[in-house]
């Protein structure tokens, strides 16, 4: 395996501790209820975005590869926090130290990934990109469920992923690879607006996901599954997202066409509806998998139509996870302000998810009309 996608699994399972796990383990060994996951899903994506944001410049000024291994060292500093079960405060500033970190590292790994490649060549390296991150988050679940309120397991896992990811990053070479422009073909007229309309989706997958994240604990308790087996199935919807992943890498006939995009979005926002009001552990379990379908394709659509007008550059990488930072920043807000007006996140969330989605799809709407 080529040391950039070595180390998109190695972190991938490891920020999925702390970006999906964190709010069962502070279920679990904290006695947090879906308020305080809420908050905490707050302050984990405050620093992610300007993370993000500073990644291009942080890597010129530095060098790509030693802001990475500047990341990764915060990122153990603040696991090693962590796995001492510090008093809850220890947890409010550790947790989100290790976000921003990760904000900060995603751009420059996705510049490495995509750096240099165009046209079909692109599309084969952000399917194995995809393919990869979307397979390993899905084991950080079951770790946490297998490790339940022990935090010097879960995050002793995640040093030493972290330590192995240290490795990776001395594999790979001090700058990612140059962009050819004279290789650099034209993309097609549709995709500054598939781009476009990619980019205002994508923050509202995840404003959807990081509402349902921080409250699945809450509705596997309401439907009667233990809680040994609630995070390993909350890992369906990640199961699924890795599908349509595969689907999508294998057939290129979606690119420049909006049809994934606006199937993508309806299927996201009625998988979110369903797994939120489910009144069964079937009826959840078939919400979790049709909103990872939707997310994933979102997902890939924006990923890839991202690299391909900004060329690969680390620039563009830091913008699409900016993006969904906000995204996962804006989830759990909406979902507290709805329940400080009494209102359900269910309806807070999706009420604004589908004025976001009805924004992104319109140019298409207008084009069809």
């Amino acid at each position: 395996m080529p040391p950039a996608l070595l180390l998109t699994a190695l972190v991938s399972t490891a920020g999925g501790i702390v970006t999906h796990g964190m709010y069962f383990l502070a279920h679990t060994a904290y006695g947090f209820g879906d308020v305080q996951n809420l908050w905490l899903a707050v302050a984990l994506f405050i620093p992610y975005i300007p993370g993000a944001l500073i990644a291009g410049s942080v890597g010129r000024r530095i060098g790509a590869r030693r802001a990475l291994h500047a990341a990764n060292a915060l990122m153990i500093l603040a696991g090693l926090v962590l796995a001492t079960r510090p008093p809850e405060l220890g947890l409010w500033l550790a947790a989100p130290l290790y976000n921003g970190a990760a904000g900060l590292m995603w751009p420059l790994v996705e510049g490495y990934v995509a750096g240099g490649h165009h046209g079909a060549a692109l599309h084969r390296v952000i399917g194995r990109f995809n393919l990869t991150w979307s397979a390993t988050v899905v084991p950080a679940l079951w770790i946490v469920g297998a490790a339940g309120d022990n935090l010097a397991a879960t995050f002793g896992v995640l040093l030493a992923l972290h330590f192995l990811g240290a490795f990776a990053i001395a594999a790979l070479p001090p700058e990612p690879p140059p962009l050819d422009h004279a290789a650099a073909a034209p993309v097609a007229s549709t995709y500054p607006l598939l781009l476009w309309s990619s980019r205002v989706l994508l923050p509202v997958s995840y404003l959807l996901l990081d509402a349902l994240s921080p409250l699945l604990p809450g509705v596997w308790a309401r439907t009667g599954v233990p809680l040994a087996w609630a995070a390993a199935l909350s890992s369906t919807w990640m199961v699924a997202r890795f599908g349509i992943f595969v689907l999508l890498s294998r057939w290129s006939g979606w690119r420049g066409r909006p049809g994934m995009l606006v199937t993508g979005a309806l299927v996201l926002l009625a998988g979110f509806a369903v797994a939120l009001s489910g009144s069964t552990a079937a009826a959840v379990l078939a919400g979790l998998v049709a909103f990872g379908i939707g997310q994933g394709a979102v997902y890939y659509a924006a990923l890839y139509y991202g690299m391909a007008v900004g060329h690969g550059e680390v620039e563009q990488g830091g913008r699409h996870e900016a993006v969904i930072g906000l995204g996962y920043l804006g989830g759990p807000a909406l979902a507290l302000l709805g329940l400080a007006v009494g209102v359900a996140p269910l309806h807070a969330v999706g009420a604004v998810a589908a004025i976001g989605m009805t924004a992104g799809l319109a140019p298409w709407a207008r084009r069809r009309a």
